[in-house]
């Protein structure tokens, strides 16, 4: 592009009486200014390019990190969605214990009175009714104890008061405290 196109030919005649200057002298200057230009702005789009790219991965760095996050925020939801055990897994709780605290029952025996020692063969039937059913209460009796043992024993396990409520028991412990409970012994709750 030539200097009498950009600027009209008076204000070349101008410049040229002024600056003592030939056309091919303006048309060099316009050429130098013109490549200069185009030399710059092909460094900027360069370095435009360049930050597209840089915003690019960096966009798919952060909605790779955005997932990440997402998934870890909707696990922590799933396990805090019900923060206490649902009634099943309190009754299987109960269950556990229930069966633990009977084998332990059956196996150390039932604290007996000189009363139910008495031998059957000089008893009448009635006697031998009241006997059973003195041995049954005195059976259940130590049942409850070591529940009420074995239970307290899991919640100070699990991080819990021993008197707090059964379903304060929280839905992440409840595996936790079914496996305590069958690898629990009589020494441990110190029957």
């Amino acid at each position: 592009m030539k200097f009498q196109e950009m600027f009209g030919v008076r204000k070349q005649e101008q410049a040229m009486e002024e600056y003592n200057l030939t056309v091919a002298d303006l048309d060099k200057g316009i050429m130098a200014v013109l490549e200069a230009f185009k030399e710059r702005n092909d460094e900027l789009v360069r370095h435009l390019k360049m930050n597209d790219r840089r915003e690019e991965r960096r966009h798919e760095l952060n909605k790779e990190e955005f997932g990440k996050v997402r998934k870890d925020i909707e696990t922590v939801d799933e396990k805090h969605s019900k923060k206490y055990a649902e009634p099943w897994e309190v009754d299987a709780i109960k269950n556990a214990v229930s069966d633990k605290a009977e084998l332990f029952v059956r196996r150390n025996g039932v604290q007996l009175t000189l009363d139910a020692i008495t031998p059957v063969g000089h008893m009448t039937l009635e006697e031998i009714t009241i006997k059973r059913n003195a041995a049954e209460k005195q059976f259940r009796k130590d049942l409850r104890a070591v529940k009420s043992k074995i239970l307290v024993s899991t919640k100070k396990y699990l991080g819990m008061k021993g008197n707090a409520r059964n379903d304060h028991i929280r839905s992440v412990d409840v595996d936790r405290a079914t496996r305590y409970i069958k690898s629990l012994t009589a020494k441990d709750i110190q029957i």
